[in-house]
């Protein structure tokens, strides 16, 4: 999917960002139903963030037909683990490299915690998940 594209489909207002120095292409934070896209140098979506609690409209979050809205990092785990033996836990949540999916919390204390945020990358750029620091 391609900027032009996001636009077409999201016709609320949004903010738009430079998310790097070196990026070609604004990143667009649609607020209203709490994503930020991500693209690459060619304007095509790269990476999505999908915020699980949006500030301004009330969204339900599904992962593998189960809801995740306001689920907790533990019950996440467990919905996706079984599908991706690569499953890796970090300072801010897991990563699940296989499936270009990742949990994000600014403070993560316990997996008892809500998920703040997921990620998702396009397949062809799977391989920075495995890149420690990335």
């Amino acid at each position: 999917m391609s900027k032009d594209q996001v636009s077409r489909l999201f016709t609320f207002v949004y903010r738009s960002f430079f998310k790097t120095p070196a990026s070609r292409h604004r990143s667009d934070q649609i607020e209203v139903v709490g994503l930020i896209v991500h693209y690459d140098a060619e304007a095509a979506v790269e990476y999505i963030e999908a915020i699980a609690r949006p500030q301004y409209a009330e969204v339900t979050l599904l992962l593998y037909g189960e809801d995740v809205t306001r689920a907790t990092v533990a019950r996440v785990v467990s919905i996706v683990a079984p599908r991706s033996p690569s499953t890796v836990k970090d300072p801010n949540g897991y990563t699940f490299p296989d499936l270009g999916l990742n949990t994000y919390n600014h403070l993560l204390e316990s997996d008892q915690d809500l998920v703040e945020a997921f990620g998702l990358e396009r397949p062809e750029h799977r391989v920075h998940s495995l890149s420690p620091g990335v």
